[in-house]
This record gives C-alpha cells, sequence and structure tokens, in this order.
C-alpha cells in the first residue's frame, strides 16, 4: 500500500501492483524466535565495542539469539528455510498464479537480492527488473560491513553539513559530530528519560545510534533527527525513541514486529560465512579508528551469524545470462548500500545497466525526476536507458 502511494501515476496506470511477504517475513509464515525483552536488550546495547568486556556482552548476546532460534525451531533445516534462493523460487509460483509468462519487478535493498537470485533462477520470465540501492554480490560479509560503516559516516557528514546550513541555525550546535560524541557520553553516563506519557525506557548510547541510523535512511527525517538530539542533549529521549522504534518495529505496545527475526533468520541463511571473536576483536579496534561513530559496531556484527544453527544456503553467482536487460539503479550518497554495489551487480549481470543518482539517503526511485523518467519509460515501454547514465540530485 505504502508503495503504490509513492509511484508515479503512469506506472501506476500501466501494472497492477502485487507485494508480497518474502518467506519468514510479516504475515508470511513469520519466523520468531526473539522475545520482545530480548529485542529491547539489542537496541540499548553498546553500539560501540571496543574493549574485551563490551566484545563479551556482544559474543553473548548474539550466542542468546542464535540459542533461543534453535530451540524455537526443531531442526536446522526448518530455521534455514528461510532463505533467499527458495524465497525466489516462491517468486515464481506467483507469477504461475498470477499468469503471467514473465515478470515486471521493482525490488529495494534486499529486494535486489531477491530479484537477481530469480533472473538468475529463471532468466527467460524477466520482462523488466529495476534493482534499486544494490546489495553488492561480490562482497564477502567482512567487506560489506566495513561499506556500511564507510557509508553511514559519510551520510552522517552529508547530514552535519546539511544542519549548519539552515538559516534558522543547526539545533545541534556548530559541530554536529563532537555534539553527538557527547551526547552518546552522556547516555552512557546516565540513560536520558523520555518525557513521553507512560514511557519508562531511557536512552542508552545504543538508543542514540540506533535513531542516528534509522535517520540517516532519509533526508526528509534529517530535521527530526536534529531536532531530537537536541531535546535529549537537553534531557528528553522522546524523539530519539521515535526514530529507534520505527527502524526496529517496536509497537506502541511495547511488542514487535517480526523484522529484526526475519533479518538475522534470513541473513543467516543466506551466507555460509563465519567470524570468530578474535578477527572480530581485531576489526573492531581497527574499524573504531576508521569510522568512529559506526565501525566497532558494524565489526561485531559479523559474529551474529557464527553460532546461528540452521541449515545454509548459500547465494548462488547471478549474471543472469539471457534474460531481458535489467535495470540496476545505485545512489551515490546512499549510506547503507553504497554506489559500488550497484556497480559491481550491473557489471555482473550480463545484461545489467547501470543508472545512477547523485543524492543522499536509501534508494532512489521516485525521488528524483531524471531517475523516474528513465526508470518509467523502462517499465512501461521497454526503453533502456543508456547504461551508465547519471542524474544530478
Amino acid at each position: 500500500i505504502g508503495l503504490a502511494l509513492t509511484l508515479p501515476e503512469d506506472v501506476l496506470r500501466r501494472f497492477d501492483i502485487v507485494g508480497f511477504d518474502p518467506r519468514g517475513v510479516s504475515l508470511s509464515s513469520p519466523v520468531e524466535c526473539i522475545p520482545d525483552e530480548t529485542k529491547d536488550r539489542l537496541v540499548a546495547s553498546e553500539p560501540q565495542p571496543t574493549s574485551a568486556e563490551q566484545l563479551d556482552e556482544v559474543f553473548a548476546l548474539a550466542d542468546e539469539v542464535a540459542q533461543d532460534c534453535a530451540d524455537r525451531y526443531e531442526s536446522p533445516e526448518a530455521l534455514g528455510a528461510f532463505n533467499t534462493v527458495d524465497t525466489a523460487r516462491d517468486m515464481d509460483l506467483l507469477r504461475e498464479a498470477l499468469g503471467e509468462e514473465q515478470l515486471t519487478f521493482l525490488g529495494y535493498s534486499y529486494g535486489t537480492t531477491l530479484g537477481s537470485t530469480y533472473a538468475e533462477l529463471f532468466p527467460d520470465r524477466v520482462r523488466a527488473f529495476v534493482l534499486d540501492a544494490a546489495v553488492d554480490p561480490d562482497a564477502d560479509a567482512q567487506a560489506d560491513a566495513e561499506a556500511q560503516a564507510a557509508g553511514l559516516e559519510a551520510s552522517f557528514d552529508a547530514f552535519a553539513q546539511n544542519c549548519l546550513a539552515l538559516i534558522a541555525g543547526c539545533p545541534v550546535g556548530p559541530d554536529p559530530r563532537r555534539f553527538t560524541d557527547e551526547l552518546m557520553l552522556q547516555a552512557a553516563l546516565g540513560p536520558i528519560p523520555s518525557a513521553a506519557e507512560g514511557e519508562t525506557r531511557q536512552a542508552t548510547p545504543g538508543v542514540v545510534l540506533t535513531a542516528i541510523t534509522a535517520a540517516l535512511y532519509d533526508t526528509d527525517t534529517w530535521p527530526q533527527l536534529s531536532q531530537a538530539l537536541a531535546a535529549a542533549r537537553n534531557g528528553d529521549s522522546a524523539g530519539l525513541f521515535s526514530l529507534a522504534d520505527s527502524y526496529v518495529g517496536r509497537l506502541e505496545d511495547g511488542t514487535y514486529s517480526n523484522q529484526l527475526d526475519a533479518n538475522v533468520a534470513i541473513n543467516c541463511a543466506d551466507t555460509d560465512q563465519q567470524t570468530d571473536t578474535d578477527e572480530v576483536r581485531r576489526l573492531a579496534a581497527e574499524w573504531d579508528a576508521r569510522y568512529p561513530l559506526f565501525g566497532a559496531g558494524s565489526a561485531a556484527s559479523l559474529y551474529t551469524c557464527t553460532p546461528w544453527e540452521a541449515e545454509r544456503t548459500p547465494l548462488p553467482e547471478r549474471d543472469a545470462e539471457g534474460s531481458a536487460p535489467i535495470l540496476v539503479v545505485g545512489n551515490s550518497g546512499d549510506p547503507v548500500t553504497p554506489l559500488p554495489g550497484a556497480v559491481d551487480m550491473a557489471e555482473q549481470l550480463t545484461s545489467g545497466v547501470l543508472l545512477t543518482w547523485q543524492g543522499q539517503g536509501h534508494t532512489a526511485y521516485p525521488k528524483n525526476q531524471c531517475i523516474n523518467d528513465a526508470v518509467n519509460r523502462y517499465l512501461i515501454d521497454l526503453v533502456v536507458p543508456l547504461d551508465g547514465l547519471t542524474c544530478p540530485a
């Protein structure tokens, strides 16, 4: 429903929009194995773990999550069923049920992994695929985690520059990064209460950084972020919790959607790569120096799938040879799926065509008229844009 409210009218007139929850997500046999209380602890946990004690706590919490999920599902095969290869096969069953010989597909972020996997398995059934904010198919887990840390750091700097350019002045002062560092220290010394009615939680550094991460996805939320940071400095974390809760799927009644469960289950089912604790400790120290806000946390995330007790179905190499042209859209200021991922995906797909937006935020379509014109013509009339076309911000 949300997508239908944002797509251009020409596309809505041409197509019926059919959405589905991938296996394990929301209404599609949702994977549910992480208790709400554990999710609260995950969000509140140390976001920049560098000391031995902090990293031991990260490892223990990841072990706990893995054990809870292994206990919830009777076998590694059952927990491993939430993988992208089988979800791509589910997509083909949907195509068959719709009576379509070929699919027209628009996928964002993880949807680019799903779409490219479908194209690899069923290249002759691709009519027009738009893969926006591509997850790099060539990067291993370590390279992907480092790229995300770098992308988030760059996006925070873009947020800071935008804030400093405001005519009314930046709510977080002349040095947003220093302000954020001081707020993180403030939250570490004494968690920040919320003025929201009925709210008993207090914001730890984990909540602060989760809120920042959430806001970096979309430039429309940057003003909300600056106001929330300023309010927290003055003792009210309500704005931070609003951002953080929307990011992790926490509902008003304190329960959660299965967003976190599904992210872990799918990501871990899709890879057989594992990172041991010694390597995480080394990378946490190295990346903390290189990416001060997000480096150590990105390094710690590499351990998540190490204790995961599930059958693995690694993603295939994806060239989709024999498919119709596939349009890969990248954004030079994407904080989560940096542009090199789109470049790599377009190069790896035999029929891949790269379209770039020089903008900020996660995903590009339909946020820019140049991007919209190129994507619309491709979806509706199968007119493929020039490979490498770049649209200004």
